[in-house]
């Protein structure tokens, strides 16, 4: 397994044997019809090496519908907070999509997707080399896409 090593400030092949996780995921998937349904994702765990920072818990709402020609779809993600080798504080973050299809006829749809709308996704951790440190940076980038979709 390739981790990302604090103290070598560098990505390292580390002995799986002496890495252990314990966790757990519940997924929930209800389906009102055919093209409706709601998915919650709910995660947690716990690694055997606390250097190797990452969310100890998150999950994620996801919905989908349809109605008429529409095409919905909606998606909610929260990663808690953590600290980065004890030095990095990372915020909790949450990150809300939605998106849009309509169909024009039966081979063309036009889409439209908005995503991070909440500008809130999750800090990057990455190294300065410079001065051999570890820093964050934001990975909130608000996106708005449109397209047309020809089918043939």
């Amino acid at each position: 397994m390739i981790v990302f090593d604090s103290n070598e400030i560098g990505y390292i092949n580390y002995n799986e044997k002496d890495f252990n996780a314990t966790g757990f995921s519940l997924n929930y998937e209800r389906y009102f019809n055919k093209f409706n349904k709601i998915h919650f994702n709910y995660y947690g765990y716990i690694n055997s090496i606390e250097k190797y920072g990452s969310p100890k818990m998150g999950g994620s709402i996801k919905a989908y519908q349809k109605f008429g020609d529409f095409n919905f779809y909606e998606q909610l993600i929260y990663k808690q907070k953590y600290k980065y080798n004890d030095k990095l504080k990372i915020d909790d973050s949450f990150n809300l999509s939605f998106g849009l299809a309509y169909n024009l006829d039966k081979n063309l749809q036009i889409d439209f997707k908005a995503n991070n709308l909440l500008d809130d996704d999750m800090d990057v951790v990455f190294v300065d080399y410079a001065n051999n440190s570890f820093k964050t940076m934001s990975n909130s980038n608000r996106s708005y896409t449109a397209s047309l979709k020809w089918v043939f």
